[in-house]
């Protein structure tokens, strides 16, 4: 039987962290602005990027996909989250300053690679996710319209199945006579028209 393996303390662990975390650079193309940039951002961190990116591409609420935010609004999010730029609300100038500086490629030659990817993929899947769930939303909502014309037919079919063609008529007739219609009405007419008939 194999040795138990003994695990390495948190203390023991901590030793091998990367204390020198955070980098000081002159901004490329400026004389004096000075830009820090965190090579690993926290989690919570990494969770409000993913969720600013997320929210950039996919309206949830009009079930609306923006496929042409998603590149515009990495970059954006790299450089407020890996480094300390303040981005303005306009967004034609923040678009303009994104893709006209080399602020972007200064950030990401300088972050950690393996979490930058990570993030990019839990994009990706949250943006899938979002989708699915517009798309089976949107499905079932067909679905209800279906049924209810299917139900509307079949009321229609019992209402009228021993109905002439004049009888039909006098009840459309009646119907438009009608304003703001409600279930009671619909009724109400069908019977008068059958009554009138008689």
């Amino acid at each position: 039987m194999a040795k138990d393996i003994k695990k390495i303390s948190i203390n023991k662990f901590e030793q091998a962290l990367n204390n020198d975390n955070i980098i000081t650079e002159r901004l490329i193309d400026t004389e004096d602005v000075a830009i820090q940039i965190k090579k690993t951002i926290t989690l919570p961190e990494m969770i409000l990027f993913v969720q600013e990116v997320v929210e950039a591409c996919v309206d949830g609420e009009n079930g609306e996909y923006i496929p042409e935010a998603y590149d515009f609004a990495i970059r954006s999010a790299v450089l407020t989250h890996y480094a300390n730029f303040a981005m303005p609300t306009n967004l034609d100038k923040q678009y303009w300053l994104v893709y006209n500086t080399r602020a972007f490629e200064q950030v990401i030659n300088n972050i950690n690679e393996h979490q930058f990817n990570d993030i990019i993929r839990a994009i990706d899947r949250k943006i899938k996710y979002m989708l699915d769930i517009m798309s089976s939303a949107a499905v079932s909502k067909i679905h209800e319209v279906i049924n209810k014309f299917n139900d509307i037919a079949e009321t229609g079919e019992k209402v009228f199945s021993n109905t002439s063609a004049d009888e039909i008529a006098d009840f459309v007739s009646g119907i438009s006579k009608l304003k703001d219609i409600k279930e009671e009405d619909i009724a109400k007419a069908a019977l008068d028209s059958k009554i009138g008939a008689k």
